[in-house]
């Protein structure tokens, strides 16, 4: 399942970027990403809230330092059970 989210979220990242997402890995931040900045972070947040249906609290947010923090959140909210 993780490698399917970090799939998508690489065509998310793509179309945010307008860069090709291939390179992108779950070690890929800011310190790393030309052009990643608050900005484009919050681009990159919407293009993932609408891709994958979900939402982000800022308390999860606050958590995201690379790709991967961000994709083990994609990944416990698109696999969460229904109430």
């Amino acid at each position: 399942m993780q490698e399917e989210i970090l799939e998508k979220f690489r065509c998310c990242f793509s179309d945010v970027f307008g860069v090709d997402g291939s390179s992108i890995d779950r070690n890929s931040s800011e310190k790393t990403v030309d052009g990643w900045d608050s900005v484009a972070q919050v681009s990159l947040l919407g293009a993932l809230e609408a891709a994958f249906g979900v939402r982000f609290t800022s308390r999860e947010m606050i958590h995201f330092h690379n790709v991967g923090d961000i994709v083990d959140t994609l990944e416990k909210k698109v696999t969460k059970p229904a109430p």
